[in-house]
Order: C-alpha cells, then sequence, then structure tokens
C-alpha cells in the first residue's frame, strides 16, 4: 500500500506560476504579482525557500519566478 499523504494539496500548481510569472515579466512588483496570482507573499516566500531543497513543484515554481522577475528586470531597464 502506498503510504498515505499528510494535509491538504498545495496551491502551487503551473496555472498559479504561470499568472505571478506573467506579472513578474511585466515588471510588476511581487506583491502586484501575488495578488493577482491569488496567492499571499507569505506563500510566495516559502514556496520559493521550499524550491531551494528540490521539493516538487517548488523547484519549478523557483525557477520560473526567477526566470520572470529578471525578464521583468530588464524590461524595466
Amino acid at each position: 500500500m502506498p503510504p498515505r499523504r499528510q494535509g491538504r494539496p498545495t496551491d502551487c500548481t503551473p496555472e498559479v506560476t504561470e499568472r505571478v510569472c506573467r506579472d513578474l515579466r511585466a515588471g510588476l512588483t511581487v506583491a502586484a504579482a501575488c495578488f493577482s496570482g491569488r496567492i499571499t507573499t507569505t506563500s510566495y516566500h516559502n514556496w520559493r525557500v521550499r524550491g531551494e531543497s528540490g521539493e516538487a513543484p517548488f523547484a519549478d515554481f523557483l525557477a520560473a519566478t526567477t526566470e520572470a522577475r529578471d525578464e521583468g528586470n530588464r524590461a524595466l531597464e
């Protein structure tokens, strides 16, 4: 029998990641992108920390948001 998962499913989905990244690429602040993505800034930062350890799906979130922020910053220069 497979191990049972604990807790509720994460809100860190590809759809949420794409909404947040779309706004970061447009040059919005993290707070504004989180509002649009319907997550808290606390979740955003916690997911990035969890992504640093390679935990799925947070590692994908970390990579995508890092790239989107870099693109947004270059667009604003």
